[in-house]
C-alpha cells in the first residue's frame, strides 16, 4: 500500500475472479477502484469489458491523475506486452484472453502488432466428417487416407474397382 501511495498510484483497475475478494476494495479511503470480476479460462468474454475499463482510464487521465496520457489505446499490443514483461516475467493471459487483445489491437490500429503463439495445442479437424483427429498434421492425413480413401481418389480423378489409389 505504501509503495503504490510512494508511486503516486490513485486508481486501481481490477479484473479478477470472485474468489479473491476484488468486490471489498481493500483500502477506499486511498484508492478509487474499478472491480472486474472476471474467471481467468479460455472461455470467458473479457472483450465486453474493455469499453467500461476504458472509460475508467479515461476519467483517471481526464482529472490529471496520471500527470501525462497514460491510455492503453495508444500502446500497440506488442510494446503493451513487452512493458509488462520486464515487471512481471511470468506474466501469460490465457489463450481466450490473448485472442480478445489481438482483436482490439487489430480494432484500435488497424492491425496486429504481434503474434500469439497458443499454449495449447488446437485439435485438428477433418474436413470432410468435421471428426476431431488429432493433434498433428500427420494424424489427420493419416485420417483422410483411412476413413475418406475413395473421396480422395474422386477428387483426384482415380476411378478405381476396388477403391484402391
Amino acid at each position: 500500500m505504501y509503495t503504490l501511495q510512494h508511486l503516486g498510484i490513485t486508481h486501481i483497475l481490477c479484473l479478477c475472479s470472485n474468489e479473491i475478494g476484488q468486490s471489498d476494495s481493500q483500502f477506499p479511503d486511498l484508492f478509487e477502484y474499478k472491480n472486474f470480476s472476471i474467471s481467468d479460462d479460455d472461455d470467458a468474454n473479457i472483450s465486453d469489458l474493455f469499453e467500461e475499463a476504458s472509460v475508467f482510464i479515461d476519467h483517471v487521465d481526464h482529472v490529471g491523475v496520471g500527470g501525462k496520457d497514460t491510455s492503453f489505446r495508444g500502446f500497440p499490443l506488442a510494446k503493451a506486452w513487452d512493458l509488462l514483461k520486464k515487471v512481471h516475467r511470468r506474466a501469460q493471459p490465457n489463450d481466450g484472453f490473448a485472442k480478445a487483445l489481438l482483436a482490439l489491437d487489430r480494432k484500435l490500429h488497424g492491425k496486429v502488432s504481434m503474434d500469439w503463439q497458443q499454449k495449447r495445442p488446437e485439435m485438428k479437424v477433418c474436413p470432410i466428417c468435421s471428426k476431431n483427429v488429432g493433434l498433428s498434421t500427420s494424424s489427420l492425413k493419416l485420417h483422410l487416407q483411412k476413413a475418406h480413401k475413395r473421396a480422395i481418389c474422386r477428387e483426384r480423378g482415380q476411378h478405381h474397382d476396388l477403391g484402391t489409389c
